[in-house]
């Protein structure tokens, strides 16, 4: 048994989180920890989204662009936040190979989608350009 710090109450121990660090029960039980992580995230709404959008970031690219923020920064810099295409500076997203997997870019959502519509395909895209020039 362990009493929670915050409710007082006696519970037992799988009623704590484990804390990462020293691998111990914490100070207070899950109930109490998750109202005040309620209670926090409803006080701090804009702080709370933008540490929900950075953790949603941090976990594409590592599990789906397979690249660290570091090599995201250079792409950023060599870009100059202009879209690697039509050149304007706008937002951004990451462009990448649907067959290797791999990041080829940061583009604007308009050229990263008009790959996608031409199915990443040279050929489809010279056919297009030959069209334009008609």
């Amino acid at each position: 048994m362990k009493k929670c710090s915050k409710c007082n109450a006696d519970k037992v121990i799988n009623d704590f989180y484990i804390d990462k660090r020293n691998n111990l029960p914490r100070s207070e039980c899950k109930s109490c920890q998750n109202e005040r992580n309620r209670q926090w995230r409803a006080n701090n709404k804009d702080k709370n989204k933008q540490i929900n959008i950075k953790n949603q970031l941090s976990f594409k690219l590592k599990n789906i662009y397979k690249i660290t923020e570091e090599k995201l920064d250079e792409f950023v810099k060599f870009s100059d936040g202009r879209c690697s295409i039509c050149l304007l500076k706008t937002k951004l997203y990451i462009d990448h190979d649907h067959i290797t997997g791999k990041v080829r870019g940061l583009l604007c959502n308009s050229c990263n989608l008009g790959l996608g519509k031409f199915k990443d395909d040279v050929a489809i895209l010279k056919n297009a350009i030959k069209y334009l020039g008609r």
